[in-house]
């Protein structure tokens, strides 16, 4: 996981609202990420 962040970054995500960072989370950790919220997703479906 890439999480430094310079402060050029810090001023356009303070200007802007929001940041992409290259690189932020590995393929493995992307899918651990993708699978945690598509199982929220379906507990949040199967409540309504």
């Amino acid at each position: 996981m890439n999480t430094q962040v310079t402060s050029d970054q810090i001023e356009f995500y303070r200007e802007s609202g929001f940041l992409i960072i290259d690189d932020f989370l590995n393929g493995s950790e992307l899918s651990l990420w993708q699978d945690a919220v598509d199982e929220a997703i379906g507990f949040l479906i199967s409540k309504r």
